[in-house]
C-alpha cells in the first residue's frame, strides 16, 4: 500500500476517479459503437432478449460509474 502512504488519500481519490472515469468513457463507447449497431442487425425477439439480459445490466454499471467519477471529483474540488 505504498501508493496510498506517499500520496495519502488525495492520491486514492485521483487513482478512484481515473479508474471509474475509464470504466464510463468504455461503457459509453460499448453503447455507441457495439450495442446499437448491433441491435440493428438482431431480430425482434433476440433483440428483446438481449435487452433484457445484458442492456440493463450495462446501464446499471454505466450509471454508477459515472455517479462515482462525479462524486470523487466533487469531494475534492
Amino acid at each position: 500500500m505504498e501508493i496510498f502512504h506517499r500520496y495519502g488519500l488525495w492520491g486514492g481519490m485521483r487513482i478512484a476517479h481515473v479508474m471509474f472515469a475509464v470504466m464510463w468513457m468504455g461503457l459509453l463507447w460499448f453503447f455507441n459503437f457495439v450495442q446499437t449497431p448491433a441491435y440493428a442487425e438482431m431480430e425482434p425477439s433476440a433483440r428483446n432478449n438481449a435487452f433484457d439480459k445484458l442492456t440493463w445490466r450495462a446501464l446499471w454499471w454505466f450509471r454508477y460509474a459515472a455517479m462515482f467519477t462525479v462524486a470523487v471529483v466533487c469531494s475534492f474540488s
